[in-house]
C-alpha cells in the first residue's frame, strides 16, 4: 500500500514526522481514517509526495521554488525507512477534479509506474483537499484533522508555522516554533533565509497571494491578451529596433521577437532565457541578465512591468 501525500510542502513539520513514523512502523495498526474508521493492517510499499504548485514561488501562497521543497523532502522522508517518491504538479486554476489531475500526473511523470488507485493507495491529507480524493474512494488519513465537520485542527499545521515565521521578528530564536518544525526544513529555511524572504512577500501589499496584480486581473490572462496584442506592439517597436545586442523584458513568453523573426531579417540565432527574481524592483537593472559584459545595447520596454518573472530572448 502506498502512502500519497499532498500539497504545497513548504515547510515539515515534527508532527507530520511522527505521524508518519508510526503509521509506516505500525503497518497501520491503531491508525484511523477521517471518518474514524480503523485501518486493517497493510505494509506500507513507499511515500509519494506530490508537490502542488510546482511552478510557483517567490509568492506568498507559494514562497519556495519546487527544488528548495523537494530538497526538504528528501531529507525529511529519509528517516521514515520506505522509499520515497517525489512529483511536481503544477498550478492550473481551480479544478473540481484536481485530484484525479493529480493522480494522472503523478502517472505520467513516474512513466506508469504508478497507477494510484484505492486498491493501493492511501491518501494523507488534513485540508478541504481530502474531499476531492474521497470522492474518488480513497480513504483519508487525516494527520493535524480531529473534526472534518469543522476542519478542526489538533495541532498546527504546517501552514500555521509558516505565517508565525513571516510574523516573527527572529523566527529561528523562538524555540517553541522551531521545536514543531521537522529539522529538515529548519535547515532550508535557515541555510536559504527563506525567514526573510516569508516575511517580504507577506508584507507586500502590492501583490495578492499568488502573485497577482489583483483578484481579477491574474498573469494567464495578462500573458493571453499580450499575446493577442503582439502584431500591434510590433509595428509600434520595429522601427525602433537597432543592431546590436537587444533585451524584451515584460511577463510575455518571445511573442514579440516571434513577431519579428516572422515579419523581417531579425536574426535566427536566438538565446532564450527565463529569470525568476526575488521582487518586481530588480527589474529596475540589466545587473541579473546573462551576458557577459551585464549590459545590453537597447532594450524596447523602459518601463517595466510590475512581475515576479522576467522573460524574454537576446542576440547578437
Amino acid at each position: 500500500m502506498y502512502i500519497l501525500f499532498p500539497g504545497r510542502h513548504h515547510l515539515l513539520t515534527s508532527f507530520q514526522f511522527d505521524y508518519l513514523k508510526q503509521v509506516i512502523a505500525t503497518q497501520f495498526e491503531g491508525a484511523v481514517d477521517v471518518d474514524g474508521k480503523p485501518f486493517q493492517k497493510m505494509e506500507v510499499s513507499g511515500l509519494i509526495f506530490a508537490v502542488t504548485s510546482a511552478n510557483h514561488s517567490n509568492t506568498r501562497r507559494n514562497p519556495l521554488p519546487f527544488y528548495l521543497r523537494a530538497m526538504g523532502l528528501q531529507v525529511f522522508s529519509a528517516g521514515l525507512g520506505v522509499p520515497s517518491y517525489i512529483y511536481g504538479v503544477d498550478d492550473v486554476g481551480h479544478l473540481d477534479n484536481f485530484a484525479r489531475y493529480t493522480i494522472k500526473k503523478i502517472r505520467h511523470e513516474s512513466d506508469e509506474r504508478f497507477d494510484l488507485s484505492p486498491a493501493n493507495t492511501v491518501v494523507l491529507c488534513s485540508t478541504p483537499v481530502l474531499e476531492m480524493y474521497a470522492q474518488l474512494g480513497f480513504r483519508i488519513l487525516p494527520a493535524e484533522l480531529a473534526d472534518r465537520a469543522i476542519y478542526k485542527m489538533k495541532t498546527e499545521n504546517p501552514w500555521d508555522l509558516v505565517e508565525r515565521i513571516a510574523r516573527s521578528a527572529d523566527w529561528e530564536k523562538d524555540q517553541a516554533l522551531v521545536g514543531k518544525i521537522h529539522p529538515a526544513s529548519v535547515s532550508i529555511w535557515q541555510e536559504y533565509r527563506l525567514g526573510q524572504k516569508a516575511k517580504m512577500l507577506f508584507s507586500d501589499r502590492m501583490i495578492g497571494d499568488d502573485g497577482d496584480i489583483a483578484s481579477t486581473r491574474d498573469y494567464n490572462s495578462y500573458v493571453r491578451q499580450m499575446d493577442e496584442i503582439a502584431g500591434l506592439k510590433y509595428e509600434d517597436t520595429a522601427s525602433f529596433i537597432q543592431s546590436g545586442r537587444v533585451g524584451d523584458i515584460g511577463c510575455s513568453a518571445g511573442v514579440l521577437v516571434e513577431q519579428k523573426i516572422e515579419y523581417s531579417d531579425f536574426p535566427q540565432h536566438l538565446m532564450p532565457f527565463k529569470l525568476y527574481v526575488q521582487n518586481c524592483y530588480q527589474c529596475n537593472s540589466f545587473a541579473f541578465l546573462p551576458f557577459r559584459n551585464n549590459s545590453v545595447d537597447h532594450s524596447k520596454q523602459p518601463s517595466y512591468n510590475m512581475t515576479t518573472v522576467v522573460e524574454g530572448c537576446c542576440y547578437d
